[in-house]
């Protein structure tokens, strides 16, 4: 039998160093190409510290440059750098301030009055006069502390500001024969609706849908003021409005 030797595999051979930029592209930059770096600290090409971080990404990716770290965000402003609204802006045209003026409306037209808010430490007869007008009419009334009431309403003279109320409230007595005659014949009672914006857009709606009118209580009621008109789109000009004491008597 014959037989025939195995051949004998080739010698391999030894990989060929890189020299030059492509050895420089693949091992990174020399730490001698950074002069101006600390003793003991590495940097990078992007000028960040030569962290363990950075030496995982250059093993991983020796062809990308290391990411340029980013720039803080700035935080949002604060409340309290927010501007304050101008003395002649919509919220701040339906007050009224002093206490001839408020009496005066107190007199005439309690209707036309949501609150009154007077300072504390003010000992006058005018305003002893303002405080049984409101019980009479009742008309809400709060009594501030001084640096509440100056924070709140700067511009108040003389301690007392009354917050209106354009198209004047109805009487309730008055608003009850109206819902009979209303194309929906409903009465429409906000309850623990704090939000102006809430309280337009269900005046919109009710007055839409051809609603007698709407009921707030006069406690913790809602302020039917610029936002909730404009959130009406118009309809708390032409939509009856009464205050009651208490919003479960009243259904009653």
């Amino acid at each position: 039998m014959t037989t025939f030797p195995f051949p004998k595999p080739a010698p391999r051979r030894a990989p060929a160093l890189r020299t030059g930029s492509a050895a420089a592209a693949k091992t990174g930059p020399s730490p001698d190409s950074f002069p101006h770096k600390k003793p003991g600290q590495k940097k990078t090409p992007s000028g960040a510290e030569d962290s363990d971080n950075n030496r995982k990404f250059r093993k991983r990716h020796p062809d990308r440059k290391i990411p340029a770290p980013h720039a803080p965000r700035e935080s949002p402003p604060t409340s309290s750098s927010r501007e304050t609204p101008s003395p002649d802006s919509a919220e701040t045209s339906l007050l009224l301030s002093g206490i001839k003026p408020v009496l005066e409306l107190l007199e005439s037209a309690p209707e036309r009055l949501d609150s009154v808010f007077l300072r504390k430490g003010r000992h006058v007869a005018d305003m002893e006069r303002i405080l049984d007008r409101c019980r009479k009419s009742g008309v809400r009334f709060s009594l501030l502390d001084a640096d509440r009431f100056a924070r709140l309403y700067p511009g108040g003279r003389q301690g007392v500001v009354a917050r209106l109320y354009e198209t004047g409230f109805t009487p309730f007595e008055d608003l009850l024969p109206a819902v009979t005659d209303a194309p929906l014949p409903l009465l429409l009672f906000l309850d623990q609706v704090q939000d102006p914006g809430n309280a337009g857009t269900l005046a919109r709606t009710l007055y839409a849908l051809g609603g007698a009118g709407l009921v707030i209580p006069r406690h913790n009621g809602v302020y039917l003021g610029a936002g909730a008109a404009r959130s009406s789109a118009g309809a708390l000009a032409h939509l009856p409005v009464a205050k009651v004491p208490n919003l479960g008597q009243a259904m009653d």
